[in-house]
């Protein structure tokens, strides 16, 4: 029951004899089809606008848990990495420390073995 431009234009000059109580009714017709298009298209087009945003909210929350994700197994790495260079240090100062006593102990046996013993002098 669609009518153009033309059709109606035909209709209203041509040949055919219709009654324009019959055409008012198809244009109201037409007018409240055309009205209830417009409303489902834009009703239609924000639900497409909110399930955009709820897909936008949902990848950037996927976003932040594999940022968080990687940010902990990096915390974890650095961690390790510290760990194994403390314990590397804590050995080397040992070994360090070792070899400062060893040096010393044989520098005290070389030395002579002097007593002093201080006085007052009147």
């Amino acid at each position: 029951m669609w009518m153009n431009k033309k059709k109606l234009e035909a209709m209203l000059s041509g040949g055919e004899n219709h009654n324009v109580d019959e055409l008012k009714a198809q244009i109201r017709t037409l007018k409240d089809e055309l009205a209830d298009l417009k409303t489902t298209k834009k009703m239609e087009t924000r639900e497409i606008e909110h399930l955009v945003k709820l897909k936008e909210k949902k990848l950037d929350i996927e976003y932040k848990e594999k940022e968080l994700e990687l940010q902990c197994q990096y915390k974890t790495e650095e961690m390790k990495m510290q760990r194994e260079y403390h314990g590397k240090l804590v050995a080397n100062i040992d070994v360090a420390r070792t070899e400062m006593k060893e040096v010393y102990t044989g520098i005290m046996e070389r030395l002579p073995n002097v007593n002093l013993e201080i006085t007052k002098k009147k």
